[in-house]
């Protein structure tokens, strides 16, 4: 790891892309990194230039008084109660897969974010834990907000694409993250080898067990059914797996 690398918190998009293409040895595109995000592997962040509205928000596990929209927002995990007020906000915002985010890395990997998400809104994810989402004034336009306070939510909307002063960012910390599960995988990957010699091992062991295999199943299941791997289907396919890799070896 370059020094530069280790002292630098973010990078904008483009930066990461050369460093993780040299990192990982291998070409990284824009698109490697959105579906990476949508894969969970990689959270991507937003970093704004200037203070933009928000209405901050907090989690809450059954539906909150008030309505949807003025009060709460929800998605298939959570409901989310909305501040009554306005505030800003800028600096660097992770972006969670949670509400309409998934539209949001889905319309910037096809088109750079630059048509609507549909009609699920943002959730941002500050350095301090803070979740909001963005907004935008409706203007004066509006007879039914005239009066109302600058920061009242009433005098505004959500946002349904990107906010215009804004980029993608990568944070070193995810980028060491997705290496160290790559690391991970690998290590536990089993070689080809590796792997013709344990069926080989299991079609053996077979071979001289007096039982028969379906009453092997059937007692394996008894006794182990709760752990992974071991379900009939499984089992079933394992053994004849094992016992043609005997065969042929």
């Amino acid at each position: 790891m370059s020094k530069l690398f280790s002292l630098r918190e973010w990078f904008y998009i483009e930066d990461a892309i050369r460093h993780m293409s040299a990192r990982f040895n291998e070409p990284i595109t824009e698109r490697d990194l959105f579906a990476l995000a949508m894969d969970g592997r990689i959270t991507l962040s937003l970093r704004f230039g200037s203070s933009i509205p928000v209405r901050r928000a907090v989690v809450a596990d059954i539906r909150p008084l008030g309505s949807w929209g003025a009060d709460y927002l929800h998605d298939e995990r959570c409901f989310y109660v909305l501040d009554k007020e306005v505030s800003y906000v800028d600096g660097v915002f992770d972006l969670p897969l949670a509400l309409g985010n998934m539209d949001v890395l889905r319309a910037s990997e096809w088109d750079g974010g630059e048509w609507s998400f549909s009609f699920n809104e943002m959730l941002l994810l500050s350095a301090e834990s803070d979740l909001v989402v963005p907004v935008q004034d409706k203007g004066d336009a509006e007879i039914e907000i005239k009066g109302l306070p600058f920061n009242d939510h009433r005098r505004y909307s959500f946002h349904y694409s990107l906010p215009r002063d804004c980029k993608w960012v990568v944070k070193t910390a995810e980028i060491c993250k997705l290496e160290a599960s790559l690391e991970r995988e690998k290590a536990q990957a089993l070689t080809s080898r590796e792997r013709t010699n344990l069926l080989n091992i299991i079609g053996a062991l077979l071979e001289q067990l007096d039982q028969k295999e379906t009453a092997l199943i059937s007692v394996l299941l008894e006794r182990h059914g709760e752990k992974p791997g071991i379900k009939e289907r499984t089992l079933q396919q394992k053994f004849a797996e094992a016992k043609r890799s005997l065969r042929g070896s």
